[in-house]
């Protein structure tokens, strides 16, 4: 057994899978299958991938019989041999001495889960990158080095970090606890149910406050920038309710936490797609589903001003009370956060040489 199978899910990524594939077979950690699950690349990525197989017996090439992130994983997690299991995407990179680094961790704790920060790229012109630390006890309420259970997050108001690739899981823990991806088609979202199946299980896991993953931000056709966003958070919620049905995740605590997390999906991500582009038609129709769903949960007692902060509180009645007025805020809003970087944009090209300092995350 390889102490971890690293799962790359490809579709014509023939810009980016060779700094992917390098990053990934020099790891410091030898012991591993690297399974490389494509589905149906035609612009020379499969090609790639061939070659690397060729020359290294580590590499696993599974072709995919659908056009699913979810369906890819899925396979990825039923074919992988290892302790662990990790994912990289194959338009990011990672840092050689990441897996050792998660692995040697968990090993030590007897971790279900271990993530951590990491870093945020973009490739200018002229080929030079440029990085910022993600820091997950900012954006969320990850604490480093210490143990995790469901409780912690059932007991905070803040949300959980949003990320699937940035740590490693034991598999016999997502497969005791049948944790596994939406097959949706395309390769949007389909993670959102998955990180919420492992907070609603998870005994013993950990965050640690070191950048291994470099996460792309300069790919246009990432999942990032689809105007789709808001009908795959609201497949990928009523998914996740229709699994903790299934699973007996029904209990109070466990559906205030369910409730607060998909009250934050259904009106945040909203207005960041009005702020860089255009809603899918549809969007209005889905926003109206959540206001149901939203709505349900406040009958029910489980969403109320107690379990969600003040600013969401108040965000979330006028979602689901005032939804013309809701429209014209998150329109507002969209349209002063475009305008000011517009303006900052402006302000810098004016200037010769421009000095960024205090840029990074402590």
């Amino acid at each position: 057994m390889p102490k971890l199978s690293i799962i790359m899910p490809s579709l014509n990524v023939h810009l980016y899978i060779k700094d992917c594939l390098e990053s990934v077979i020099h790891q410091t950690l030898h012991d591993l299958e690297i399974l490389c699950i494509d589905a149906g690349s035609t612009d020379g990525t499969w090609e790639i991938l061939e070659k690397y197989a060729g020359k290294d017996n580590r590499i696993r090439l599974i072709r995919s019989p659908q056009k699913s992130y979810g369906y890819q994983m899925n396979l990825g997690i039923r074919e992988s041999t290892g302790e662990y299991i990790g994912i990289v995407e194959t338009d990011d990179f990672i840092l050689p001495e990441m897996y050792q680094e998660l692995y040697t961790y968990a090993k030590k704790n007897d971790a279900e889960f271990v993530k951590s920060d990491f870093n945020v790229f973009t490739t200018l012109p002229n080929g030079e990158r440029l990085y910022l630390k993600y820091s997950l006890k900012k954006y969320s309420s990850a604490m480093y080095y210490t143990v995790f259970t469901s409780e912690d997050y059932f007991n905070d108001k803040n949300t959980v970090d949003i990320f699937a690739w940035n740590g490693i899981y034991r598999k016999s823990f997502l497969v005791k606890n049948h944790i596994q991806f939406q097959e949706t088609p395309g390769a949007a979202f389909q993670d959102c149910g998955f990180r919420y199946q492992i907070a609603l299980n998870v005994k013993r896991g950990f965050f640690l406050d070191r950048s291994f993953y470099c996460y792309r931000r300069d790919n246009t056709n990432s999942s990032t920038y689809n105007s789709k966003c808001v009908l795959f958070n609201l497949s990928e919620c009523k998914n996740l309710i229709r699994i903790a049905s299934q699973t007996g995740k029904t209990k109070k605590r466990q559906m205030e936490f369910l409730a607060r997390e998909i009250a934050v999906i259904a009106h945040r991500p909203y207005i960041e797609l009005l702020t860089w582009g255009q809603p899918e038609e549809g969007t209005k129709e889905a926003l109206n589903e959540f206001r149901t769903i939203l709505k349900n949960f406040i009958n029910k007692g489980i969403l109320n001003r107690m379990s969600v902060t003040e600013n969401d509180w108040l965000a979330i009645r006028i979602f689901v009370d005032n939804p013309e007025f809701y429209d014209y805020y998150a329109h507002l809003k969209a349209e002063a956060t475009a305008e000011s970087v517009k303006l900052f944009l402006k302000d810098v090209i004016s200037y010769k040489h421009v000095i960024l300092f205090g840029s990074g995350y402590i």
